[in-house]
């Protein structure tokens, strides 16, 4: 088997951006430790001035040059590990973060998203991959989104375990600090995660290994340390910066780094038959010298603590209230017209419209008014006839003003979305903004009470929806959906989409693939998020259009592997199926990186929209021209 791969890329100087001198240093640190460490390593960086821009042509051939011509792959393939460490300017995304290259902010075309760049690395079949970005993710608006740097590898293969570090939160800055009084330049976060990853100090060791007497770094104890320690990094200069740390490498080859007795790291190419090295080339080594009570305070801040804040901070004042709300005037106003026309579809804005197989006009029999904090809103309600309708879901366009969004809408279940529209400064009749609510519920009895949800200290799905596009949510919190709310999916599929887009960060395949067995048994559609991120091929239903996919089986885990007190429905075997799929495109904004290498024409043509996608969670392009472009290429799919 081939080594592990290293691949850093740093930039310094960004065009029209501020100099990072630190940049380079954190360059040196990390890729001197990943040789000493036995990987090999690609460095891509612009220490050269001119000469050495860092662009994605460089990146992509340095990553899968030609030979003749046509390009060899051989690089990225049969690694048991990659790990990709950028150091320079970024930018926040939902969910995502854009690296900027030497070409600037401003150039869509030469900025890398980090998701979709591990995210197509990872069809390279490593098993596993790490992110590691120390960069800003501070808001701007931009056009475009960032590029995923390499084409997909068309081979089947299984995806890898993800460990993702993030030098900031969403939104929030990382800091380098310059050169001063003899000490060189240095960026923040990578200084603290080298000195993590140099030498053992108690606090960056695994607790678990420490307790068999191995002085180990693992995904776990690094992220830790990471969370513990950056924030006192950056106060010891003036700054605040709080890292987010998602892991994903699991037991037991979760390990960055062992320290021997003299703390010099594993060197993989001197174990041979050594017997101290056992499973996963992992020394055994006696440490009497650590005294065990340094890690009394190991975890002296609760997870449980932790979740409770980001819970909090994802909450908001009106999202699950209007909910309610609206669940409240559908029990008690709607039962006539479900009774008469079937599925309906709520459009909390009563400018909105829908575009299907016909264009609806406002029926002024059908409008009610719904006052939600003394504000008063028009409901119109359509029967659902759109473009790929099957016996359990149909895609309807929503449109208001100049924006345009495709939106699933469920048999036995009602929709509601609101439109925020947001006027450019530049120019106020330019109208930004799109779909800043989506939430489905039941008709009748819902399976599980939203007003329980919320006072058992829970997130509605909707808040959910925010927590995950403000990157407030992360991977430990996948316990809270699996354990409390992801059996509520299929009275509100958000749920199902949130907790996707979690497992799918730490790399977690199975328990989507579980999900989408559970639509088909409850006899639903799956939602197309959670089906793109199933890892599946997906198939044209030659009778309606829609897409279908094929589950694999999914194996039971064993009960020495499985979480405590975990449900069954995370755990439990499932069997192959075939179900129909929900929407034709992501539903969030989040997902569209995961479809930049579609070989399916609807895809295809939809990308060359991405640019006018807008910042909204939910899926919302800007633009009349671009809405007809829309809605002519789901016709012409539809065909």
């Amino acid at each position: 088997m081939k080594k592990p791969l290293f691949i850093a890329i740093g930039v310094h100087k960004a065009q029209g951006m501020q100099v990072l001198d630190g940049v380079i240093k954190g360059i040196d640190d990390l890729t001197s430790w990943a040789r000493n460490c036995g990987y090999d390593v690609i460095n891509i960086d612009d220490r050269k001035e001119k000469k050495e821009k860092v662009d994605i042509s460089r990146i992509q051939n340095c990553l899968t040059p030609f030979e003749g011509d046509e390009r060899s792959y051989a690089i990225l393939l049969e690694r048991p590990r990659i790990v990709v460490y950028f150091c320079g300017h970024g930018l926040h995304a939902p969910q995502d973060q854009y690296w900027i290259l030497s070409a600037g902010s401003n150039q869509p075309k030469e900025r890398i998203s980090a998701v979709g760049f591990r995210d197509t690395l990872a069809t390279y079949g490593p098993k596993q991959i790490a992110i590691i970005s120390d960069a800003c993710r501070s808001p701007l608006a931009v056009i475009g989104q960032g590029d995923c740097v390499v084409n997909a590898y068309e081979a089947d293969v299984r995806p890898p375990q993800k460990d993702m570090f993030f030098s900031s939160c969403d939104g929030a800055a990382s800091f380098a600090v310059p050169a001063q009084n003899g000490i060189p330049s240095y960026c923040v976060f990578s200084e603290t995660l080298y000195r993590a990853l140099s030498k053992p100090d108690g606090d960056n060791l695994d607790k678990l290994y420490f307790q068999l007497g191995r002085k180990v770094v693992t995904s776990q104890s690094l992220a830790n340390y990471l969370e513990n320690q950056v924030p006192e990094t950056a106060l010891s200069v003036g700054k605040f910066q709080t890292p987010q740390c998602d892991t994903g490498f699991r037991p037991v080859k979760n390990d960055y780094i062992e320290f021997l007795g003299d703390f010099s790291p594993v060197d993989p190419k001197s174990h041979g038959d050594d017997p101290k090295f056992r499973g996963n080339d992992m020394p055994i080594n006696p440490l009497p010298e650590i005294d065990p009570k340094i890690f009394e305070n190991f975890f002296t801040e609760t997870s449980q603590a932790r979740q409770v804040e980001r819970i909090n901070n994802s909450r908001s004042e009106w999202r699950a209230p209007f909910v309610e709300e609206v669940q409240d005037f559908i029990r008690s106003s709607i039962r006539p017209f479900y009774d008469e026309f079937g599925p309906v579809l709520v459009v909390s804005d009563q400018w909105s419209i829908l575009v299907g197989q016909h264009t609806y006009e406002s029926h002024d029999g059908w409008l009610r008014p719904l006052s939600f904090r003394e504000r008063s809103m028009g409901q119109w309600f359509w029967k659902p006839v759109g473009f790929f309708e099957t016996n359990r879901s149909n895609v309807l366009i929503a449109k208001s003003e100049d924006l345009y969004s495709p939106i699933p809408v469920f048999k036995d279940l009602w929709c509601s979305l609101i439109f925020n529209h947001i006027l450019d400064q530049k120019d106020d009749s330019n109208a930004k903004g799109g779909i800043d609510l989506l939430a489905w519920g039941e008709y009748l009895v819902e399976r599980f009470s939203n007003v329980e949800r919320v006072s058992r200290g829970e997130l509605h799905a909707t808040e959910a929806l925010k927590g995950l596009s403000a990157g407030i949510l992360n991977s430990d919190d996948i316990r809270l959906f699996t354990q409390n709310m992801r059996i509520c999916k299929h009275a509100d599929p958000m749920l199902g989409i949130v907790s996707a887009y979690l497992y799918n960060g730490i790399g977690d395949i199975d328990n989507i693939r579980r999900m989408c067995y559970y639509y088909y048994h409850h006899q639903q559609d799956v939602p197309f998020d959670i089906a793109m991120l199933a890892g599946v091929p997906f198939e044209r239903d030659g009778k309606n259009g829609c897409f279908v996919i094929t589950v694999p089986e999914v194996q039971e885990i064993p009960k020495a592997h499985r979480a405590e007190n975990a449900p069954e429905f995370t755990w439990r075997g499932t069997p192959s199926v075939n179900v129909n799929v929900a929407g034709v495109t992501p539903i969030l904004r989040v997902g569209w990186q995961h479809i930049r290498n579609s070989k399916h024409r609807i895809h295809k043509q939809c990308w060359e929209l991405v640019d006018d996608l807008t910042e909204a969670p939910i899926s919302t392009f800007a633009g009349v021209e671009t809405g007809e472009t829309l809605i002519k290429i789901f016709k012409e799919f539809r065909l």
